[in-house]
């Protein structure tokens, strides 16, 4: 008994025959929201602030939306990437590098909301704030308070 000819299926074969694959558009960016109203919520703000204390702010930049596909129903999945700027307290240096952080967020977030898979964090920006100069140390010892 056979179950498969070789030569019967290929020569009945076209390309056309071929069905199109479901693809993720992860290229795509979306307007999700007005980026200047997005803030973070307040216990995820009040969490990273207490695990990281060099921190001393944490906002929203910008915000990606990306459409992927359920291959069990076909219905669309819209997913949200959170590109953000931390700023760090003055003479306090960073514990990592940016990926360190997007990491650790990611990790608070999941935490706080398991629900919300579908959010992911990258941070993109870190304001570092430069020692005061010798010149503004001399001012505050010498000069009057103003």
């Amino acid at each position: 008994m056979i179950l498969f000819s070789y030569d019967y299926c290929m020569s009945d074969f076209k390309i056309s025959d071929i069905p199109p694959t479901i693809t993720t558009n992860n290229s795509a960016r979306y307007e999700v929201f007005d980026n200047s109203m997005l803030v973070m919520p307040k216990v995820l703000d009040v969490l990273i602030k207490k695990t990281h204390p060099e921190i001393i702010s944490v906002s929203i930049k910008d915000v990606d939306s990306s459409l992927t596909y359920n291959p069990m129903d076909f219905s669309a999945i819209e997913r949200f990437r959170l590109h953000i700027s931390v700023s760090f307290k003055q003479g306090i240096q960073p514990k990592g590098v940016m990926e360190y952080y997007s990491e650790s967020i990611q990790d608070l977030f999941k935490y706080t909301y398991p629900e919300h898979d579908f959010v992911k964090f990258n941070v993109i920006e870190m304001n570092i704030p430069n020692p005061p100069s010798n010149r503004e140390l001399f001012g505050r010892l010498f000069l009057p308070e103003q």
